[in-house]
């Protein structure tokens, strides 16, 4: 594919990553507002691999030691590096990622954030005929009493440019998609953990008990969903451990033959009551968490943050190099998550 001009004439020096971070934008789009994709079918970063021969493609794909041949195909590296570990972070079809828990995200230029969350507990949802001096119900937005602080999540990447040079780009893309993944991993237990003990502003998550302690069966299933739906809220999602979701497979109930057909054809799971089932190594046992994803977790981000130390990645200081992404977790509404206690004696 012939490389547009435009492109030919961008001059990429390392400073960018912390001029795209002073923006609080990723390097991709940093190159996007100097070069404009146009009608070209590649985007700002892959037509630069493309202008230096740099290919990704199975089968044919470069060296790694094909970013070093000049000063300035290095620069792409770190962003290489970056996309893949983002690719790992969706990884994952019946385990529960990140993203399944995220209403909304706020990125922030501070180590610490306060957050706000809604109260409308006690409030019924009817209509009301206000007379001259009624009062209509409400909804009390206020700030947390505690703030919350962004933890560092990450992996150190050792391995020296020797073993490095010689390996496949694509091949590396594969091991960085799986540390994404293990990264993944560890922030959605994070917000796991929040969703169950709150984010330090006294709002853990509400529960009930099943009928009997020990025992998860349908007419439990069928009063946590009637339950959450009594509060305002519409359950898109739950999650637990795996003897938890090995549980809920097995009942009569959610063994129709439809069922059982898209999971031999598609891999998926059961969606009881059409909510999202989920499993994850992080939840805690005995216990099927429940949440609304549109309306209960604010995830919080460090702006402009980079995955990578671009200039260690460029300067081939591979040993030394952390894979790392900085978050936080808040609660919008804490109604919007709710615990079904399994065993509760």
């Amino acid at each position: 594919m012939k490389v547009p001009e435009s492109t030919k004439n961008v001059k990429l020096e390392k400073g960018m990553y912390q001029a795209a971070k002073e923006k609080g934008v990723s390097f991709s789009e940093f190159l996007e507002g100097i070069d404009p994709v146009g009608e070209s079918p590649l985007d700002a970063f892959e037509r630069q691999l493309a202008r230096f021969g740099i290919i990704t493609k199975p089968g044919q794909a470069s060296l790694v030691d094909d970013f070093y041949k000049t000063s300035e195909s290095s620069v792409l590296f770190p962003e290489f590096i970056n996309r893949n570990v983002l690719i790992g972070y969706l990884m994952g079809k019946n385990e529960l990622k990140l993203d399944d828990m995220i209403a909304t995200v706020t990125s922030i230029d501070a180590a610490a954030y306060t957050p706000t969350y809604a109260d409308d507990s006690g409030e019924e949802e009817e209509l009301y005929q206000v007379g001259e001096y009624g009062e209509f119900p409400t909804t009390t937005i206020t700030v947390g009493k505690k703030t919350i602080r962004l933890i560092k999540v990450g992996r150190r990447l050792k391995a020296s440019y020797e073993v490095l040079r010689r390996m496949k780009i694509n091949l590396l893309a594969v091991h960085l998609q799986v540390l994404g993944l293990k990264i993944q991993r560890a922030m959605t237990k994070w917000t796991i953990n929040v969703l169950v003990n709150g984010d330090g502003n006294s709002n853990p998550a509400p529960s009930q008990n099943t009928a009997v302690s020990g025992t998860l069966d349908y007419d439990d299933m069928v009063d946590f969903e009637i339950e959450m739906a009594a509060l305002g809220f519409e359950k898109s999602h739950m999650c637990g451990d795996k003897d938890v979701i090995k549980t809920i497979l097995k009942m009569t109930e959610f063994k129709d033959v439809q069922a059982g057909f898209n999971f031999q054809k598609t891999g998926e799971m059961i969606t009881p009551f059409g909510d999202a089932l989920k499993y994850h190594s992080g939840a805690p046992a005995n216990k099927l968490l429940a949440w609304d994803k549109k309306a209960h977790i604010e995830l919080v981000k460090e702006k402009g943050a980079q995955l990578v130390e671009a200039e260690k990645v460029i300067e081939k200081q591979f040993e030394q190099t952390v894979i790392s992404d900085v978050i936080g977790v808040s609660k919008i509404f804490t109604n919007a998550g709710r615990i079904l206690n399994i065993t509760w004696t």
